[in-house]
Protein backbone atom coordinates (compact mmCIF):
# COMPACT_ATOMS: atom_id res chain seq x y z
CA UNK A 1 0.00 0.00 0.00
CA UNK A 2 1.70 3.19 -1.36
CA UNK A 3 0.89 6.72 0.15
CA UNK A 4 2.13 9.91 -0.94
CA UNK A 5 4.05 11.57 2.60
CA UNK A 6 5.58 14.49 3.59
CA UNK A 7 8.51 14.86 5.54
CA UNK A 8 10.04 17.88 7.75
CA UNK A 9 13.45 18.30 8.54
CA UNK A 10 14.35 20.00 11.39
CA UNK A 11 17.96 18.81 12.00
CA UNK A 12 20.19 16.02 11.71
CA UNK A 13 21.75 13.86 14.73
CA UNK A 14 25.82 13.30 14.72
CA UNK A 15 25.17 10.56 12.61
CA UNK A 16 24.00 12.12 9.98
CA UNK A 17 20.27 10.71 10.46
CA UNK A 18 17.21 13.20 9.64
CA UNK A 19 15.62 14.54 12.72
CA UNK A 20 11.97 15.61 11.75
CA UNK A 21 8.32 14.86 11.22
CA UNK A 22 6.38 12.44 9.16
CA UNK A 23 3.22 13.18 7.50
CA UNK A 24 0.83 11.15 6.01
CA UNK A 25 -2.71 12.59 4.75
CA UNK A 26 -2.00 15.95 6.62
CA UNK A 27 -1.57 13.61 9.67
CA UNK A 28 1.72 14.25 11.71
CA UNK A 29 2.65 10.55 12.36
CA UNK A 30 4.41 11.40 15.64
CA UNK A 31 1.26 12.93 17.74
CA UNK A 32 -0.86 9.63 15.71
CA UNK A 33 1.56 7.22 17.18
CA UNK A 34 2.04 8.54 20.77
CA UNK A 35 -2.47 9.22 20.65
CA UNK A 36 -2.62 5.57 19.95
CA UNK A 37 -0.36 4.97 22.84
CA UNK A 38 2.31 3.46 20.41
CA UNK A 39 4.50 5.61 21.38
CA UNK A 40 5.92 8.06 24.43
CA UNK A 41 6.91 11.52 24.22
CA UNK A 42 10.94 11.36 24.00
CA UNK A 43 12.39 14.87 25.91
CA UNK A 44 13.25 16.20 22.52
CA UNK A 45 10.01 16.81 21.52
CA UNK A 46 8.97 18.63 24.76
CA UNK A 47 10.50 21.11 23.11
CA UNK A 48 9.27 21.00 19.71
CA UNK A 49 6.68 23.04 17.88
CA UNK A 50 4.47 20.26 18.12
CA UNK A 51 4.99 19.44 22.01
CA UNK A 52 1.59 20.90 22.78
CA UNK A 53 0.05 18.51 20.36
CA UNK A 54 2.42 15.30 22.14
CA UNK A 55 2.08 16.43 25.32
CA UNK A 56 -1.91 16.14 24.74
CA UNK A 57 -1.92 12.91 22.69
CA UNK A 58 -0.01 11.21 25.71
CA UNK A 59 -2.20 12.64 28.02
CA UNK A 60 -5.51 10.74 26.83
CA UNK A 61 -3.70 7.89 25.86
CA UNK A 62 -2.50 7.25 29.28
CA UNK A 63 -6.64 8.06 29.95
CA UNK A 64 -7.88 5.88 27.97
CA UNK A 65 -5.05 3.01 28.36
CA UNK A 66 -4.07 2.85 25.22
CA UNK A 67 -1.05 0.65 24.33
CA UNK A 68 1.54 1.09 26.08
CA UNK A 69 -0.18 2.63 28.49
CA UNK A 70 -2.67 -0.29 29.11
CA UNK A 71 -1.25 -0.96 32.72
CA UNK A 72 -0.38 2.88 33.58
CA UNK A 73 -1.55 3.96 37.03
CA UNK A 74 -1.26 7.44 37.67
CA UNK A 75 1.18 7.79 40.87
CA UNK A 76 -0.12 10.48 43.34
CA UNK A 77 0.98 13.47 43.59
CA UNK A 78 2.55 13.14 47.49
CA UNK A 79 4.03 9.52 46.66
CA UNK A 80 5.93 11.59 43.74
CA UNK A 81 7.12 14.14 46.39
CA UNK A 82 8.42 11.69 48.53
CA UNK A 83 9.70 9.28 45.90
CA UNK A 84 11.77 12.46 44.75
CA UNK A 85 13.10 13.52 48.02
CA UNK A 86 14.34 9.63 48.70
CA UNK A 87 15.76 9.84 45.32
CA UNK A 88 17.63 13.06 46.39
CA UNK A 89 19.00 11.81 48.99
CA UNK A 90 20.60 8.65 47.78
CA UNK A 91 22.43 10.65 45.17
CA UNK A 92 23.73 12.91 48.00
CA UNK A 93 24.91 9.93 49.71
CA UNK A 94 26.45 8.21 46.44
CA UNK A 95 27.18 11.33 44.23
CA UNK A 96 24.97 10.18 41.52
CA UNK A 97 24.26 12.74 38.76
CA UNK A 98 21.17 11.97 37.30
CA UNK A 99 20.89 13.41 33.51
CA UNK A 100 19.44 16.62 34.60
CA UNK A 101 22.30 17.58 36.66
CA UNK A 102 25.02 19.13 35.18
CA UNK A 103 28.40 17.97 37.47
CA UNK A 104 31.02 20.77 37.08
CA UNK A 105 35.17 19.63 37.40
CA UNK A 106 37.01 22.32 35.64
CA UNK A 107 40.91 21.49 34.61
CA UNK A 108 42.97 23.60 33.59
CA UNK A 109 44.38 22.53 30.83
CA UNK A 110 46.86 24.00 27.37
CA UNK A 111 45.39 23.03 23.94
CA UNK A 112 48.85 21.45 22.17
CA UNK A 113 47.26 19.97 18.82
CA UNK A 114 43.82 20.42 16.90
CA UNK A 115 43.46 18.31 14.17
CA UNK A 116 42.28 19.50 10.49
CA UNK A 117 38.88 17.50 11.55
CA UNK A 118 38.51 18.93 14.55
CA UNK A 119 40.17 16.73 17.33
CA UNK A 120 42.08 18.23 19.95
CA UNK A 121 44.58 17.57 22.11
CA UNK A 122 45.02 19.10 25.56
CA UNK A 123 47.68 18.54 27.86
CA UNK A 124 46.51 19.32 32.01
CA UNK A 125 48.44 22.15 33.42
CA UNK A 126 48.57 20.24 36.96
CA UNK A 127 50.83 17.66 35.28
CA UNK A 128 53.06 19.76 33.90
CA UNK A 129 56.12 18.84 35.93
CA UNK A 130 55.80 15.23 35.91
CA UNK A 131 55.99 15.89 31.58
CA UNK A 132 59.19 18.17 32.15
CA UNK A 133 60.83 16.36 34.69
CA UNK A 134 60.68 13.07 32.36
CA UNK A 135 61.91 15.46 29.31
CA UNK A 136 64.86 16.35 31.38
CA UNK A 137 65.61 12.97 31.92
CA UNK A 138 65.07 11.95 28.36
CA UNK A 139 67.49 14.39 27.13
CA UNK A 140 69.85 13.52 29.43
CA UNK A 141 69.68 9.60 28.53
CA UNK A 142 70.28 11.08 25.02
CA UNK A 143 73.23 13.07 25.99
CA UNK A 144 74.74 9.83 28.17
CA UNK A 145 74.00 7.47 25.29
CA UNK A 146 73.47 9.44 22.29
CA UNK A 147 71.87 7.45 19.69
CA UNK A 148 74.16 5.41 17.05
CA UNK A 149 74.35 7.92 13.79
CA UNK A 150 73.89 5.69 10.93
CA UNK A 151 73.63 6.89 7.14
CA UNK A 152 70.85 5.62 5.13
CA UNK A 153 71.91 3.99 1.68
CA UNK A 154 69.21 4.62 -0.69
Amino acid sequence: MQREVSIQVDTHDKAGNFIGWLWVDNTNMSVALVKNGLASVHFTGEKSQYASSLKSAEESAKTQKLGIWKDYVEPEKEEKKEEERTKCEKRKQSNLVTPYERQVNYEEVVVTEVTPEGTFYVQKISEGPKAEALFAKLRQEFQVNPPPSRRLHS
